[in-house]
């Protein structure tokens, strides 16, 4: 039982490092660049 406990705290901790990890990286740095693309995709068709 604590061995399940052992794993199941460690996907759930990492779950969590990988969220905060995608709020403070990815979340900000992909928008960003997904935002200069669309002004330069319409930058280029005009």
């Amino acid at each position: 039982m604590e061995i399940l406990l052992f794993i199941g705290g460690t996907l759930f901790g990492s779950l969590v490092t990988f969220g905060m990890f995608l709020l403070v990286s990815g979340g900000r740095g992909p928008i960003a660049d997904d935002d200069g693309g669309a002004r330069e995709l319409a930058t280029d068709k005009a």
